[in-house]
């Protein structure tokens, strides 16, 4: 059964801290696929190619099934796996983590570094703008052009529009909370007085914002 709702990173975001004279740069971009996850990590990688290390931690679905780390050379599980674990436990989906350090000439020990690493992701986290998303149904409403304005004026925070097209009718697209749907349609339904031709095309994740 899919969630109602989770929370994710708005955009994308970088954070500095330095730990015993290494810096870490963590890196946070909302992702909606495995690939999208992996091209964040190459452009990372490549923009600090000089860096020590480029680890990386993703979820990149609403359930957390999708989920990959890598400690990029760091002694095993002191750097791709707290970072994973400190997304998991804020409970945080569709997202991406590179930390970028650059060594300072201290040496952590592998305690230092899980700290260092899950540190860095909680302390980006603290500070990213984290937005909520929603499960929603898009419903497709058919009017004429002496009716588009009255549509309009169902739009609220449950139901945002997401697609018009005009043609010889207008077609508005309304993203629908799923809590919502259903007091929704009665709504369209009063409004035209039965005489509404609408259309229920699918579930999605959306952010709600009007």
């Amino acid at each position: 059964m899919k969630k109602l709702s989770f929370l994710t990173v708005d955009g994308e975001f970088s954070y500095t801290t330095v730990i015993e004279k290494s810096k870490f740069i963590c890196y946070l971009k909302h992702v909606e696929s495995e690939d999208d996850a992996r091209s964040f990590i190459a452009q990372i990688k490549k923009k600090h190619f000089d860096a020590t290390h480029n680890c990386s931690a993703f979820i990149a679905d609403a359930n957390g099934t999708i989920s990959r780390f890598s400690d990029d050379g760091e002694p095993q599980g002191t750097a791709g796996f707290p970072m994973l674990d400190a997304l998991t436990k804020r409970e945080i989906f569709e997202v991406c983590a590179v930390v970028t350090r650059y060594f300072g000439g201290i040496k952590l020990g592998a305690g230092g570094l899980v700290r260092a690493y899950s540190g860095a992701v909680t302390s980006a986290l603290d500070n990213a703008k984290i937005v909520e998303k929603r499960l929603v149904e898009r419903v497709k409403v058919v009017v004429g052009f002496d009716k588009y304005s009255i549509l309009l004026r169902l739009e609220n925070s449950d139901a945002i529009i997401v697609d018009r097209e005009f043609s010889n009718e207008v077609a508005v697209t309304f993203a629908v909370k799923k809590s919502a749907v259903e007091s929704f349609i009665a709504n369209l339904t009063e409004t035209f007085l039965g005489k509404i031709n609408y259309e229920l095309c699918g579930e999605e994740y959306a952010l709600l914002k009007v």
